[in-house]
C-alpha cells in the first residue's frame, strides 16, 4: 500500500540520499537536478525544505522536494526547485506521481502560501495545475571532441573577441570555495548595475562546498583585478553554468568572451557533450550572447499550483519592478550588497 511521509531535514531519509547518487551514475545527469539543493537552499539562505516522499511499505518509491520561501515584502511560496531549472517528482510510476502531487497541493494549503511552483513538465490534465512555458529558455550547445574543433566550429566575429582578450594579457584563475568572495564582488556589481539585488558570498560558497570536485570557479582577472567570473558545474555529460558575470566597466574588453571560452574548453576537458549556458528571457541581450557560441534554445515548462499570487507577479521584467530596479542601480555598492543579501532571499528566483 502506498504511504505519504513529509520529512523536513535530508538526512532523516537515507533512502533518498542514495537514490540521489544513484541518478548521478544513471546516464546523463546534471547537478543542478541534485536533491542537495535543497539543503544549499537551507544553510545559505535559510530557507526550510519539504521532501515529501512516496513509500511502498518501507521502499522508497517517489520523492519531490521544495523549498519555502517567506518573505514580509514578496509573500510566500513553495518553490521546486528554487535557484535551479530543474524540480518536480521523481516517481516509480504514475500512480506515485499522482500520490507526491497531490500531497504537494496539501502541503501548499497547509502552510497557505500564496503559490507553489514545479520546474519541471508534469504533463498533467489536472485543472488545478497551471501550465507556464514560452517565457523563459535554457541555451544549450553541443561540444566537439576537442577544443580545436569547436574553435573551428565558432563564428570569426566570436573567435576575433577571445584574442582580443587574450592581447590585453588577462589572467585566468580557477578554483574552489576560495574564489567564491571575489566571484561575488563581480556578480554583485553586475547585478546591481541591471538593477536586481544579489546572493551572498555565502551561497556561492556553499555551492562550491557542496559539490566540490563537480564544482569550479573560474575568474578573469586583468592585473590583479578579477573583472568576471562563473561557477562552473560538471555532471555526467553536461556541464552548466548557474552564474556568471563580468564588470560593467570592463565588457568592451571581451572579458566575458574569454571567459566562456575557457568555460567551454574546461568543459571538453572534463568530458561533457553538452554545455548548458544557463538560463535567460528570449531575446534579451543575454539570450543573444549566448546564441553567438551556437547554442540553441531549449524552452522551459513549469507548472504552478495558484493559491493567490499571479507568478507573473513576481518576474522581474514586471512594471511593478521598475521604480525599485531604478532606485537600486544609485545605491552605495557596500549597500546594496548589504542589503541586497537579504531582499533575494524572499524572491524565488
Amino acid at each position: 500500500m502506498l504511504s505519504i511521509r513529509t520529512y523536513s531535514r535530508l538526512y532523516d531519509i537515507p533512502s533518498l540520499t542514495d537514490w540521489d547518487k544513484l541518478r548521478q551514475g544513471n546516464g546523463r545527469w546534471r547537478v543542478s537536478e541534485s536533491i542537495l539543493w535543497m539543503e544549499i537552499a537551507r544553510n545559505a539562505l535559510g530557507h526550510r525544505p519539504y521532501y515529501v516522499t512516496a513509500w511502498e511499505g518501507e521502499l522508497l518509491a517517489g520523492a519531490l522536494a521544495f523549498a519555502e520561501i517567506r518573505s514580509y515584502i514578496f509573500g510566500s511560496f513553495l518553490v521546486s526547485m528554487p535557484y535551479v531549472n530543474w524540480g518536480g517528482p521523481v516517481a516509480a510510476n504514475h500512480q506515485v506521481k499522482s500520490a507526491l502531487l497531490e500531497a504537494a497541493i496539501q502541503l501548499a494549503e497547509l502552510r497557505r502560501v500564496d503559490y507553489l511552483e514545479i520546474r519541471a513538465d508534469l504533463d498533467t490534465t489536472d485543472a488545478r495545475w497551471v501550465k507556464r512555458s514560452g517565457q523563459k529558455v535554457i541555451m544549450l550547445l553541443d561540444l566537439s571532441s576537442s577544443e580545436g574543433q569547436l574553435w573551428q566550429r565558432l563564428g570569426s566575429k566570436v573567435r576575433n573577441q577571445v584574442r582580443k582578450a587574450q592581447k590585453l594579457s588577462m589572467n585566468l584563475i580557477c578554483g574552489g570555495k576560495q574564489l567564491a568572495d571575489d566571484f561575488c564582488n563581480i556578480y554583485s556589481s553586475n547585478m546591481q548595475y541591471l538593477g536586481t539585488p544579489t546572493y551572498p558570498a555565502t551561497f556561492v560558497a556553499t555551492i562550491a562546498e557542496c559539490f566540490r570536485d563537480r564544482c569550479e570557479i573560474v575568474l578573469v582577472s586583468q592585473g590583479k583585478r578579477p573583472v568576471a567570473g562563473a561557477v562552473l558545474l560538471h555532471g555526467n555529460g553536461i556541464s552548466e553554468v548557474p552564474l556568471a558575470a563580468c564588470l560593467p566597466e570592463y565588457r568592451s574588453s571581451c572579458a566575458s568572451m574569454l571567459l566562456y571560452w575557457e568555460l567551454l574548453r574546461r568543459s571538453i576537458e572534463r568530458g561533457s557533450l553538452v554545455f548548458d549556458f544557463g538560463r535567460c528571457t528570449k531575446d534579451s541581450g543575454s539570450y543573444h550572447f549566448k546564441k553567438q557560441w551556437g547554442a540553441r534554445a531549449q524552452e522551459l515548462v513549469w507548472y504552478y499550483y495558484i493559491r493567490r499570487t499571479d507568478p507573473a507577479t513576481m518576474a522581474k521584467e514586471h512594471p511593478r519592478f521598475r521604480v525599485w530596479q531604478s532606485i537600486w542601480k544609485w545605491l552605495p555598492q557596500y549597500l546594496a550588497q548589504l542589503l541586497g543579501s537579504y531582499i533575494v532571499r524572499g524572491i524565488p528566483v
